[in-house]
């Protein structure tokens, strides 16, 4: 029945609730049995409980939050963020704007050798493509320290990579651009690598990004477990599939300056 009640160590309390001591208040239908609400406040806390029956049903018990809990808390509209927002990946099954993993910070200088970029998982049956974003600085070389390379292909199940393509898009002449990049597997996993034995990196920053993905798509997969490393020789195992993409520069730039006139020439 409807009531406030005093409850002595009862029976079928919130599992979890701080005491069996405590306030019990019942809101019953007027007229159909099959639904009531049951609150209970344990005697030591200010904390509320509660417990409905719905069509028969008890939903179990569940701890309502209290307004002073939800403080730091942004509400749905109209809230203000003040501090920083930490998300480890966002995007779907199809498409990851960035992914955990997937960045090389070089902060001791000179390194001779690959960027090396190794996919979270082995042969699967998912067509891919990706940007790799590059800066390295070279302080005495002007242009060719910016490049992306935009790289795709199908890892495919057979233990082979098919249907691979490269883009290049820096400065044609200078820097990191045009490299070879070799599609293959180290022993464990699909690997990626940009470059050559002789290869010069210095102070290089890459970002992987705008990931996407096609057939055999698995977000849980994809979004995280990435690894981007420099080395200085290939360790590609016993790959039984490796493709090397030389000259991939889609668009080559020559930049020149005569006093205020600036000249892009494109080929």
């Amino acid at each position: 029945m409807n009531g406030k009640y005093y409850s002595s160590n009862a029976s079928d309390l919130p599992p979890y609730a701080e005491s069996n001591y405590g306030y019990l208040d019942v809101i019953c239908h007027y007229s159909d049995s099959n639904y009531r609400v049951i609150k209970y406040t344990p005697i030591t806390t200010n904390v509320i409980y509660q417990n409905v029956l719905h069509n028969g049903t008890w939903t179990g018990w569940e701890k309502l939050a209290k307004q002073s809990s939800l403080s730091n808390y942004l509400p749905l509209s109209g809230g203000t963020l003040t501090g920083g927002l930490n998300v480890p990946y966002i995007g779907n099954r199809y498409y990851l704007p960035y992914v955990d993993g997937g960045h090389l910070e070089n902060r001791t200088g000179k390194k001779t050798g690959y960027i090396k970029i190794t996919l979270p998982t082995s042969w699967m049956d998912t067509m891919i493509r990706f940007t790799v974003s590059i800066h390295n600085h070279v302080s005495n070389v002007k242009g060719g320290n910016n490049i992306d390379y935009i790289i795709g292909g199908y890892p495919y199940s057979g233990k082979v990579w098919l249907a691979t393509d490269v883009y290049s898009l820096g400065n044609f002449t200078k820097g990191l651009s045009n490299l070879p990049v070799i599609f293959s597997h180290d022993g464990t996993k699909c690997a990626i690598y940009i470059g050559t034995d002789s290869t010069e990196w210095c102070y290089t920053q890459v970002r992987i990004h705008d990931v996407i993905m096609g057939y055999n798509t698995n977000y849980d997969t994809f979004s995280k477990g990435w690894k981007v490393e420099q080395i200085a020789a290939l360790d590609n195992g016993s790959s039984p599939s490796t493709i090397t993409h030389t000259n991939p520069n889609i668009v080559s730039s020559v930049f020149s300056l005569s006093g205020t006139t600036l000249t892009i020439t494109t080929s």
